[in-house]
């Protein structure tokens, strides 16, 4: 028999007199340098550390100065910064009204639907909000009153909160479903609150019904939150795009925000007012999917496929330290890995309001359809 290579010897050595293979694989990765990690093996490290001294925590801080090649010190998974919660009872039992009046009475197809309905955004209110990320990433209460007496407006990211609290509000009482998708899972996911240099949250409907029927059904009045189809690309030859969102009213808040109104932006070059998504203040993106064969679902956007049992049915989970509930999709991470890849924790060093959706479910791990046969 052929002797064993005098290298061999060495790992075998350090494994024992480490304790065992898993010590010796723990300290190897540590070792290694954080560029070759991804962010799910700093959580297992870091959640070893903890099972040995149970008082080390550290909560997640977007740093200004991280990059790519940074990976934030994350103690735990999901539940860190949300908790699941069963809260069906805090407003009552779902209504689950029969919607299916509204689905049947109009089969037009539902981006001319939206249209010819929610084209107009003059009662949207033109509002300014702070940035500052620095003073605005935390769960503090709106400050739309300027209590400070300096000036100051009140954070976006405050507004997205609240507004997002309030459209959680509403389809509850509606009896319809939904899930925080995109940005806002991410956020929420990280940190427990929205990405600081956000400007929208993105909520995600099962199907095109789904946004027919919350369209039909909102109380603009009683929310001061209107569903909205404004243009969004206005340079095309077969006519102006446009795009379902949700934006203020004067009536949002108790009218709170109506203090810091100012005119509609206009475009320096053309004069023209901006076009919505550009006017710099928080509103609501609407998407919504597609069943598709293999118990597979997606299409939210383009290339986005995730398995039907990753989404639905839909968890409730805490944000904010507490402060309410918003629906998740059944396996936040799975959905995070094909929105993102699986350096999802990893925060950009772009800090654009809108993000880069170039790089949104570029890997769908094989769940897309396979191409037609060539005939």
């Amino acid at each position: 028999m052929k002797a064993p290579s005098k290298n061999l010897f060495i790992p075998l050595i350090l494994v024992i007199a480490t304790g065992g293979i898993a010590t010796f694989l723990l300290h190897d990765l540590h070792s290694s340098s954080p560029q070759s990690l991804d962010p799910l093996v700093h959580l297992a490290i870091d959640q070893n550390h903890r099972s040995l001294n149970s008082s080390h925590k550290r909560k997640f801080v977007y740093d200004p100065k991280t990059v790519l090649s940074r990976v934030p010190q994350i103690t735990s998974t999901v539940a860190q910064q949300i908790q699941f919660v069963d809260d069906t009872q805090a407003l009552g039992p779902y209504p689950l009204h029969d919607h299916s009046d509204i689905i049947s009475t109009d089969n037009t197809r539902i981006v001319r639907w939206m249209k010819e309905r929610y084209s107009d955004i003059s009662s949207c209110l033109d509002y300014k909000c702070t940035t500052n990320a620095a003073l605005c990433d935390n769960a503090l209460q709106t400050n739309y009153n300027d209590s400070l007496a300096d000036g100051t407006p009140p954070c976006c990211t405050h507004i997205l909160r609240d507004m997002l609290h309030e459209f959680d509000d509403s389809m509850r009482r509606m009896g319809l479903d939904y899930f925080v998708g995109f940005g806002t899972l991410l956020g929420l996911v990280r940190s427990g609150r929205v990405i600081p240099w956000t400007i929208d949250n993105d909520m995600v409907l099962e199907s095109q019904q789904d946004l027919r029927v919350l369209a039909t059904l909102w109380d603009v009045e009683a929310t001061g939150l209107k569903v909205i189809y404004p243009t969004t690309s206005i340079n095309r030859p077969q006519g102006p795009r446009g795009f379902p969102r949700m934006c203020v009213t004067k009536d949002f808040a108790g009218g709170q925000l109506k203090k810091w109104e100012i005119p509609t932006p206009s475009d320096k070059r053309t004069k023209l007012p901006k076009l919505f998504h550009d006017r710099g203040y928080p509103y609501i993106d609407f998407y919504f999917g597609t069943k598709f064969k293999h118990d597979t679902w997606g299409d939210e956007y383009k290339r986005c496929r995730h398995f039907v049992s990753d989404v639905f049915p839909t968890k409730r989970y805490a944000v904010y330290d507490g402060q309410f509930a918003l629906n998740f999709p059944r396996d936040p991470v799975a959905v995070l890995k094909r929105y993102y890849g699986l350096n999802w924790m990893v925060p950009k060093r772009d800090k654009s309001q809108h993000g880069d959706p170039s790089v949104l479910c570029m890997v769908n791990y094989g769940l897309e359809e396979p191409p037609a046969p060539k005939k």
